[in-house]
């Protein structure tokens, strides 16, 4: 048996206006330039400057071992730049991140050791 009874579908301007009343999320919520997450990389960043110090002090400890460099040491290091003028106190990173930039750059390292190696077997 089917139901023959029609539900009246139409909807007054009052009530469309109640509904937009109630709904609580402003419009364009959902499109993607409002949204709040995912901005990778959006942090302060350090600068190349820095970088190129940093790699220096690492590349001194990965030729002479009794030269290796601990995060706090080249953080130390920085801080003597900034007072011999050459760098900005608000470019030198927080030991955290330096401790970081070190597990990247030595894994890059690492894996460009490895493609030199490779490249020079592959030659002889």
């Amino acid at each position: 048996m089917l139901n023959t009874e029609t539900i009246d579908t139409d909807l007054d301007s009052r009530q469309v206006s109640d509904y937009k009343l109630d709904f609580s999320l402003s419009s364009g919520w959902a499109l993607k330039e409002n949204q709040k997450f995912g901005k990778k990389g959006g942090g302060k960043r350090i600068s190349k400057n820095v970088v190129s110090y940093l790699e220096a002090y690492f590349l001194a400890g990965d030729i002479n071992k009794s030269e290796k460099y601990t995060a706090q040491e080249m953080h130390n290091e920085l801080k003597g730049l900034v007072e011999e003028g050459i760098l900005e106190e608000e470019e030198i990173p927080k030991v955290s991140t330096i401790s970081n930039w070190i597990a990247r750059y030595a894994q890059t390292h690492r894996k460009l050791k490895a493609q030199h190696a490779l490249a020079l077997v592959n030659r002889t």
